[in-house]
């Protein structure tokens, strides 16, 4: 997807908000390409630890654009299973303090919690 380039005016002697528009460009590498982007509707992020947390994103880009094409293509349905397979790790040190945001934004928080 572009992203906004801001050029400035060639008569401006200063930078301002008004000496500096906002302008979408179109990369011609990235809208040359004959292929569906992003490759994939679902996909795993990179595990990572959030505080006492192991944790892997679940991306899910539901719109696919192919700029060759000039096309479209959406995800109607999709059924998604996610299990939590832990080993020996030692037990976690609660945050009572941000236990409550983690459950919000985990999907599996019970599970991922360690220990």
């Amino acid at each position: 997807m572009p992203a906004p380039r801001f050029v400035l005016e060639d008569t401006a002697l200063e930078i301002t908000e008004a000496t500096v528009r906002p302008t979408i460009a179109e990369d011609p590498v990235v809208y040359g390409r004959n292929e569906w982007l992003p490759d994939a509707s679902i996909r795993l992020g990179e595990p990572a630890r959030l505080r006492d947390y192991n944790i892997v994103p679940l991306q899910l880009t539901p719109v696919r654009y192919n700029p060759a094409l000039g096309q479209l293509t959406w995800l109607r349905h999709a059924e998604v299973t996610i299990t939590f397979q832990g080993g020996q790790i030692p037990a976690a040190r609660p945050d009572p303090y941000f236990e409550e945001t983690l459950a919000t934004s985990i999907l599996n928080f019970d599970a991922a919690r360690l220990g």
